[in-house]
């Protein structure tokens, strides 16, 4: 394996965080641009994390999403939150036995009491939580209902479950 290619998210998603990965994928891309997709070595993206901004984590599934390089995503410890749709994000999931997923709504910190702050800022959580739900739902064995059913707390999946709902696609 390439150690160019293997990268880390064991952090707090940030911006600061998620830069290094995103020029990485991008330099990634830039070099293997006359190779044909089927023959890209893939960038290993190993994550061991509880979340983050989900700005910051859109930043960086946008780059994945745009990668024509393979991205395959690892988690041996846990993918929470942000960190889990950065997972998915992945063209080729694995997870260690011990593997620990969580979802759940994202989470505004309010400087701000005022009623036209909070109703915006409401409104823009709905946004971000649509937008997680239904990448996430896109890329996995997940329903609807699972999502509705788990809407207001934090839903833990061991690699198991992430196996059989597609969340993971070999547990390693």
């Amino acid at each position: 394996m390439n150690q160019e290619r293997v990268l880390y998210l064991y952090d707090t998603i940030t911006n600061q965080s998620v830069a290094p990965i995103l020029a990485a994928i991008i330099e990634c891309n830039i070099e293997d641009d006359s190779n044909e997709t089927e023959k890209r070595e893939p960038i290993h993206l190993y994550i061991n994390s509880g979340g983050g901004v989900m700005y910051d984590a859109n930043a960086l599934l946008s780059a994945m999403d745009s990668s024509k390089t393979p991205i395959y995503t690892y988690c041996h410890g846990y993918a929470m939150s942000a960190a889990l749709t950065i997972f998915v994000g992945g063209h080729k999931r694995f997870a260690g036995k011990h593997a620990t997923f969580m979802l759940h709504q994202p989470n505004e910190k309010l400087g701000e009491d005022k009623l036209f702050v909070l109703e915006n800022r409401i409104e823009e959580t709905k946004r971000l939580m649509s937008n997680r739900i239904q990448y996430i739902w896109n890329r996995t064995n997940l329903t609807l209902k699972d999502f509705e059913d788990k809407k207001y707390i934090d839903w833990f999946v061991d690699s198991v479950e992430a196996l059989d709902k597609e969340i993971v696609h070999q547990i390693i």
